[in-house]
């Protein structure tokens, strides 16, 4: 048969290349509807047209002759396929590469295109990082809000143990600058001025004075906000004690202002917060654990327990403090975008009741790390009834030392991711002084005579100190009468005469510790009223008057524990005496209140004469005006806490990348790196498996 070749690329023509015998040679563009049949005639067209109905097209034709010789000269139909794919792809790099004149100029071409799949690996692997490392965009904006609730305020005096709870406990006014002051610098050690540097002291006691445990002690010692605030208002409206809950802080026994009428705000500014005046009761300090006067203020919101020494805004004496606050929304994103936890996604371990928060979390982290070291917990850490609170061994021995490495090492130990949503309030903070000069003045016209008591009664205080020296010592002289007398009006025999040497000794000094706390109740006592005696010549503190009837009781309430002390020390002196008698504690304490009443009833006159005696002076020859001045500036304070904006500011944490980033992010490299290898890819696809396999088969 015969068979037709075609010269490919040549160009139409409208006559045959050449004949020979038995072969015709056409242009590559063969095509009968150009050609015609007038070109060959007729019958030679027809003839033609008849024997090759089948025939190969021209460039068929050429691509079959190669593909013979390839075949024939490699094996097999994919010998120099390399070769062709890269003549025909339209990756323009491995053309270059093969079809380069000289090495130099394809060393170039290889090194750029490994310098691209290079690029382009390095692009997809940053890419690809930088999406699973989850970033995010933080948004930040005010949104205008028509009320705003008002945050949670705690108040904490400087002073953390009140001088006439605390030294009753602890031997006494006389004894406390000797051991009872070093005993509170080892329950709560502090840097300061009065510090010898030697840190704190271990303690071997087991159980603290006249309380059962460490939290019981911590608050009957302290200051009472019955007695520290005077006047309190909020959004006007009148506030007292009774809107303030004692709360345990870190900083000691604290209130936290807790208002009883609706708490959202509609308005900015100082008449719409929370103003408060107080009284640091300054007489009443002690150097254990601080030595500064005044309060630290907290603010906080309602789910957050407060870190008062983190976080707390001092105030001192004669100050005016003005709180302007902003509040602070920030919500940030839960896993894989960020670290924070749901709300409800995790439980308190001791606070069920209450909602997860950084900080509380912390605490109760605290609670179960020394709990497992030290077997204890302190007084302002959660917990459950299984979790003693420290003794004065464990807390001078354990707890204090090892408290630095747990605060070092406190993200180590503690798992307390931040909330995903959080409240904050960004303080502003000024000051002025408080109160002025003409404050005094005004308070005769508005009768507040209760500031000008305050007053005279602590230059009273100050002026009778040597007379109180001179009554105590009287006091003590006449001890032993009110002993012998005592016995006799209970009934009992004398058995003092027979007692040991040791447990006379032994009472001795209680009774003389007893009369010296007693004599400086009654000054602190009768010198703040007896301003009342003089000015309106009304005889309010003499002996019969509720005034009197009220501090007598208060007096043996107050020195309970010292007369619980004589009590036992009795008991055992008259049982070891007189064994046969049946003397029991009860008797002893029977017999001690009638004692102390004695010594409290003869006390009462004299320390109440002493002091109208320093009074008249001071009131003929200081202006009380001046006075009172003087004294608020040592004890008074006010705050003003109030919002400075109902915009709240809100920071919001958002995904910054998604899937299709990636792709974005890819940028030039990724584009035409992987656009031109798709095309590369799918063309030798079309070259091999198309044009090769699914062609014409040779003949």
């Amino acid at each position: 048969m015969d068979k037709r070749l075609g010269v490919d690329n040549v160009g139409l023509t409208d006559k045959p290349l050449f004949v020979r015998s038995n072969q015709t040679f056409y242009s590559s563009y063969d095509i009968p509807n150009y050609i015609g049949e007038a070109t060959y005639g007729g019958g030679e067209w027809k003839m033609n047209r008849a024997q090759t109905p089948n025939s190969l097209r021209p460039t068929e034709i050429k691509s079959n002759e190669f593909k013979d010789h390839n075949e024939d000269a490699n094996g097999g139909c994919c010998g120099n396929s390399f070769d062709i794919f890269s003549d025909e792809t339209s990756f323009h790099g491995l053309k270059h590469i093969k079809g380069g004149n000289n090495w130099s100029r394809r060393m170039s071409w290889i090194i750029i295109l490994v310098l691209a799949l290079i690029g382009l690996t390095y692009q997809i692997n940053r890419s690809v990082s930088r999406y699973f490392d989850y970033p995010t965009n933080t948004n930040l904006n005010y949104v205008t809000k028509s009320a705003i609730t008002f945050p949670k305020v705690t108040v904490c005096n400087s002073n953390m143990f009140k001088f006439d709870q605390v030294t009753p406990l602890l031997g006494g006014s006389v004894l406390f600058y000797y051991h009872g002051l070093q005993y509170l610098r080892s329950l709560t050690p502090d840097i300061g001025i009065t510090s010898n540097g030697n840190g704190y002291g271990k303690l071997e006691d087991e159980t603290y004075p006249g309380k059962k445990d460490l939290k019981e002690f911590i608050w009957y010692n302290s200051h009472r906000i019955k007695d520290m605030l005077e006047v309190c208002v909020f959004n006007g409206v009148i506030c007292g004690p009774e809107n303030f809950t004692l709360t345990y802080t870190n900083y000691g026994a604290c209130y936290a202002f807790t208002p009883t009428t609706n708490i959202s705000l509609n308005n900015a500014g100082q008449r719409y917060g929370l103003s408060m005046i107080l009284n640091v009761e300054h007489l009443q300090y002690i150097t254990a654990p601080r030595e500064n006067v005044g309060f630290r203020i907290a603010i906080d919101g309602y789910n957050d327990d407060p870190d008062i020494e983190a976080s707390g805004v001092d105030v001192g004496t004669g100050i005016r403090a003005s709180i302007g606050l902003r509040k602070q929304t920030i919500t940030s994103l839960p896993p894989p975008h960020g670290n924070c936890i749901v709300d409800g996604d995790k439980q308190l371990k001791y606070q069920v009741n209450k909602k997860y928060t950084q900080s509380r979390c912390l605490l109760e982290c605290e609670t179960d790390y020394f709990m497992e070291v030290c077997g204890c917990r302190t007084f302002y850490t959660p917990g459950n009834e299984t979790q003693p609170f420290c003794s004065p061994s464990n807390l001078t021995g354990c707890y204090i030392p090892k408290y630095d490495q747990f605060a070092d090492h406190r993200q180590v130990y503690c798992k307390c991711e931040e909330a995903c949503s959080v409240e904050s309030f960004l303080k502003t903070n000024s000051f002025s002084g408080f109160p002025s000069r003409g404050v005094p003045q005004t308070f005769v016209v508005t009768k507040q005579w209760r500031y000008y008591a305050l007053a005279f009664g602590f230059n009273v205080r100050q002026g009778i100190e040597f007379q109180m020296n001179e009554i105590i010592e009287q006091m003590i002289e006449e001890t032993e009468q009110f002993v012998i007398d005592a016995f006799i009006e209970v009934g009992l025999p004398n058995y003092t005469n027979n007692l040991p040497t040791e447990y006379i000794e032994q009472l001795a000094e209680q009774f003389m510790i007893f009369n010296y706390d007693a004599i400086f109740y009654l000054t602190n006592k009768i010198s703040d009223n007896i301003f009342y005696d003089l000015i309106f010549e009304y005889p309010a503190t003499e002996v019969g008057s509720e005034f009197h009837n009220l501090t007598i009781d208060g007096a043996t309430d107050e020195l309970s524990y010292q007369i619980d002390v004589i009590t036992d020390t009795m008991t055992e002196a008259v049982q070891l005496t007189y064994p046969s008698h049946n003397f029991t504690r009860e008797d002893a304490k029977n017999y001690n209140e009638v004692l102390m009443k004695n010594i409290l009833e003869s006390v009462y006159p004299r320390i109440r004469n002493a002091s109208l005696e320093v009074g008249v002076t001071i009131y003929t020859t200081n202006d009380l005006a001046s006075l009172t001045q003087e004294y608020m500036v040592d004890n008074m304070a006010r705050v003003d806490i109030y919002f400075e904006t109902l915009k709240v500011e809100e920071i919001k944490d958002q995904k910054a990348y998604e899937f299709f980033s990636i792709i974005c992010d890819l940028g030039g490299a990724l584009g035409l790196f992987f656009g031109a290898s798709l095309v590369a890819f799918v063309e030798a696809i079309d070259f091999w498996f198309i044009k090769r396999c699914c062609g014409p088969k040779k003949k």
